[in-house]
């Protein structure tokens, strides 16, 4: 945002409820919203005091103007960034049932190598006669 929208409120707001009402991929809701600001800030330079009621007025109602926007975007290339979205969550989605597997796998592997490596017990016997050393197992 350049220095004029930072000191209004207005801006601040409407750009936000433009923001929400958007219903698109990232880069084309930061590219309708640079372009906006660069607008608002033009109004801004002539109407420094304006409220959220004169940008409404002068821009419209936050959600038409989304609307508008949206369907004034070229088919093609919203089926595009759509696809590529699609696209990103699903590797975000693979990437974490790998890494939940490898998990996985990780603590089992643990688990068997602790059960190979249990420490062995000698068990000794004193009797009267002397100390009789027992196996590992327990037998003698």
């Amino acid at each position: 945002m350049t220095t004029v929208n930072r000191n209004n409120r207005a801006a601040k707001k409407y750009l936000q409820k433009v923001r929400r009402s958007l219903t698109c991929p990232r880069k084309l809701k930061k590219r309708m919203l640079d372009g906006l600001r660069s607008d608002i800030d033009t109004y801004l330079e002539e109407h420094p005091n304006a409220s959220p009621a004169d940008l409404t007025e002068r821009f419209g109602e936050p959600a038409a103007l989304s609307e508008s926007y949206l369907s004034a975007l070229d088919a093609g290339e919203l089926a595009k960034a759509v696809h590529a979205a699609k696209r990103t969550r699903w590797v975000i989605v693979v990437v974490s049932i790998l890494v939940l597997l490898g998990f996985i796998v990780t603590f089992y592997i643990m688990i068997l190598e602790n059960r190979q490596s249990q420490v062995a017990v000698r068990v000794y016997t004193v009797t009267d006669n002397g100390i009789v050393e027992q196996s590992e197992d327990g037998a003698k």
